[in-house]
Formats: C-alpha cells, sequence, structure tokens
C-alpha cells in the first residue's frame, strides 16, 4: 500500500480534533459572557429572582427640616422583610404591613440616597431614590427681660434662632445709645433716660443673616418709687411710728424710775411727759439708734417722727450736744444717698461697706447690720460683692434699688421741708398729753 495513501486520513482527523477544540472554547467563553450584567435580584444560591423593586419619594426636594415619603413597589411575588436605609444615618427594619412605605423626616440640608432591600423567600431585590433638601430660611426672634423702667436698667436679651444651615456663626447686639455687643444671651445697663432702639443681627455659617428687633424705654427719675412706698407699704410706717413712741416712752419712764425709786410708775408718766421728755434732764443722753436694740429692730422708716436736724447728717458733737433720738434707718439712708450714684460694675468706696457705714455713722456693727438686712429685704437696698478702694480683698458693699433711690429722694425732701419750718424754734420735745 502507498504510504502517502496511509498518511492522509490521519492529518483530516488531526485537524477535524484540533477544530473541534477550538469550537468548545468559544462556547464556553459565550456562556461566561452572557452572566455578565444581570440583575442584582438573585437568591441566596445565586440564581435570579423571579421580581424586582422600585423606589419613589414624595417630595423628592424641598426646605429642610422635610418629611419624605417613601414607596417601594414590588412587580411579583409576596415580600417578607423591608430593610430600609435613608442616607442621614437612620435605618428601619421591618416585616409589617406598613413596611414598604414609611415617612421618615430629613432635618438638615444635603443630598440623600434612600435604599430598601425586599426579601421574597430566599431572594433579595433592591432599589434606591435619592432626596435633596435645602436650608430652610434663617429667622430670628428677640426678647427681653424688660422693656421699661428708671435708670439705670439693666436688662438681659436673648434670641431664638432657625432655620438656616442650623449652625450659627455669629450675633451682634446694637443697643440704640451707641453701646454694642455680642453673643447669647447678652446683658446691658442703660444709664440715662430715653427711648432705644435694639437690633440683633444673627449670621449662620452659610452666609445667610437675619434681623429682629425691639424697644426699650428708659424713664427719667421721679417720686413714682417713693409714692408706692409710702402707698403700698403704709402699714410698716404705722406700725414702725408705734414702737418708736413706746420705746420712747418705755426709756423715760424707766431713766425717771432709776432716779426716784419712791415714786410710783404710773405717777411718773405723765411727769415725764409734761416735763418735756429726757432732753429735759440733767443727764446727756445718746441718739438711741446708737446702740438700742429697739430701734434696729424695727428696721424701718418712721414718718414725721423725727425733725430734719436729726435726718440730715451731723458731725460728732452737735450729736452729743442732745436733741430728739435719730432714727438709724433714716440716716444709713441719707448716708448711702450721700455717697453719689453707683453702678454695679465701678470700684465702691469705702463708706458704702458695712465698716465703713458703722465709723461713719459711729453705731455698733450690730445694729447696723439688723437695719441693713431689712432694707435689703423690703427692697430698698441691694448688696453685691465687688473690689473696694484701697482694700486688698472684695467686699459687700450696698446701694440702693430703684425704689430705694426714690424713698432717697423723698426722705430728702423732707428733711429740707422740716428744716426750713424749724428754724428760730428751740426744738420740739416728745409727745406731750393735756389735762
Amino acid at each position: 500500500m502507498n504510504p502517502r495513501l496511509c498518511a492522509a486520513p490521519r492529518r483530516e482527523r488531526t485537524g477535524a480534533t484540533a477544530r473541534f477544540a477550538v469550537r468548545t472554547v468559544a462556547l464556553a467563553l459565550l456562556l461566561l459572557a452572557a452572566g455578565v450584567g444581570t440583575s442584582s435580584a438573585r437568591s441566596a444560591t445565586g440564581d435570579s429572582c423571579s421580581f424586582s423593586v422600585g423606589l419613589t419619594a414624595t417630595p423628592a426636594t424641598g426646605p429642610s427640616p422635610l418629611v419624605v415619603q417613601l414607596n417601594a413597589t414590588v412587580t411579583a411575588g409576596t415580600p417578607t422583610q423591608f430593610d430600609w436605609s435613608f442616607g442621614d444615618g437612620s435605618f428601619w427594619n421591618s416585616s409589617g404591613a406598613a413596611s414598604g412605605a414609611p415617612l421618615h423626616r430629613y432635618a438638615t440640608p444635603g443630598q440623600f440616597v434612600a435604599t430598601v432591600s425586599v426579601l421574597e423567600a430566599s431572594c433579595r431585590a433592591t432599589g434606591s431614590v435619592t432626596v435633596v433638601t435645602t436650608p430652610s430660611p434663617l429667622t430670628v426672634s428677640l426678647s427681653a427681660s424688660s422693656h421699661t423702667g428708671d435708670p439705670p436698667l439693666t436688662v438681659l436679651f436673648s434670641a431664638t434662632i432657625s432655620g438656616g444651615t442650623g449652625t450659627y456663626a455669629s450675633a451682634f447686639w446694637s443697643f440704640g445709645d451707641g453701646g454694642v455687643g455680642s453673643g447669647l444671651p447678652v446683658s446691658y445697663t442703660y444709664q440715662a433716660a430715653g427711648t432705644f432702639h435694639v437690633v440683633v443681627n444673627v449670621t449662620d455659617s452659610g452666609g445667610h443673616w437675619a434681623l429682629a428687633d425691639t424697644v426699650v424705654t428708659v424713664r427719667t427719675g421721679s417720686a413714682a418709687g417713693a409714692s408706692e412706698w409710702f402707698g403700698i407699704d403704709a402699714w410698716i410706717f404705722e406700725v414702725g411710728a408705734a414702737a418708736a413712741f413706746a420705746l420712747a416712752v418705755g426709756a423715760g419712764v424707766l431713766r425717771i424710775a432709776r432716779r426716784r425709786p419712791a415714786q410710783r410708775t404710773s405717777s411718773l408718766l405723765p411727769a415725764a411727759e409734761n416735763s418735756g421728755g429726757p432732753s429735759s434732764m440733767s443727764e446727756p443722753t445718746r441718739p438711741a439708734t446708737h446702740e438700742t436694740p429697739g430701734n434696729a429692730a424695727a428696721g424701718v422708716i418712721v414718718e414725721g417722727s423725727t425733725t430734719a436736724s436729726e435726718l440730715l447728717p451731723q458731725s460728732r458733737a452737735s450729736r452729743a450736744g442732745g436733741g430728739e433720738r435719730v432714727q438709724l434707718t433714716q440716716r444709713v439712708i441719707l448716708h448711702i444717698g450721700a455717697q453719689g450714684r453707683q453702678t454695679a460694675d465701678e470700684v465702691g468706696p469705702v463708706a458704702l461697706t458695712q465698716a465703713g457705714m458703722a465709723r461713719g455713722l459711729e453705731v455698733t456693727q450690730n445694729s447696723l447690720t439688723n437695719v441693713l438686712r431689712r432694707l435689703v429685704a423690703a427692697g430698698v437696698l441691694q448688696q453685691d460683692v465687688r473690689h473696694v478702694s484701697g482694700q486688698p480683698r472684695r467686699l459687700r458693699v450696698y446701694r440702693f434699688t430703684d425704689r430705694g433711690e426714690a424713698v432717697y429722694r423723698d426722705l430728702r425732701s423732707r428733711s429740707r421741708t422740716e428744716s426750713t419750718a424749724g428754724q428760730g424754734s428751740s426744738g420740739p420735745g416728745p409727745p406731750t398729753r393735756s389735762g
């Protein structure tokens, strides 16, 4: 047999085998390429799911805070679980009846991608939607602790801010009298009378700004406070007057009883009254309020119970010479008024400390403490701790309230009137009884 004839079929079989192998590899590559780009909805075994999910948002955009209705639509089957991610850091997983349509509130401006993963049997399909929220308008409202009063008037201002970016860069204040400030809240003191237009300008981190304003009226000084003090609290003065009179009579009876022990007390009272009282005795008497606990305990301003000379500051020598008893409460008020008006932030004088007043009025600190405590409780004085001129540490300093200013003005006016009316007289004595 011809060897060439035998070799030909063998070469044909080898070529056919090679062509078959190439076709097999090409088919495998085509099958592999068919799996790329399939849906992400797949079963736990890797098979494609028979359903898909669509997601909508209503509204999909708007100013924050924005409440959005999300709605997941499943093309087939019965879902058994909804797993939500709202894109703002919050999540919700549920299998209830309303699980496919939740409401969600986006509190801040931004762009958020909401996603839902729906489970049916062993298959999961997902859907997503984008929600965009924009900044709401920046608004500010202003409030003040007081809108009217007498100088010096201290007002605490505050502001309520909403909208904008939610973070605020500054709050700048103009108080209407040339003064300015910044921050929240802020306190400001008006020293003079007038009507002032207060404005606050708030800026957020995005550069947006908003204004709010109000009006503060500072009245001129008047005797309204004194009228209220002597009107509403008139019973204080009535009680004080009765107490002072009783103390004066009791002290006179006691002195006379000590000098004439043989006489009966009932016969001494008319004698003390008709003879001109303690000021007519040969023994010099000191002002009762220097160390008399009774007057300190009374702690009130007795209207009409003393002469003008006793109300005004006097030297030690003139007081030692006699005269009617000085009411310590009135002397304290006149002493404080003589130091001038004090503001809350200036260095206090020594004369307005308790020790300084005790030295200036020549009284003990015990009796002075009682009077000061009652004047503070009555709203005539206020106390604060501040730096004092020439002192190494801060001390308690007393100054008038608005009511105290009015009481001082009224008391000083009455003192001057009584002083003018009493010129040329020898000075009144204690109350006398006729018959």
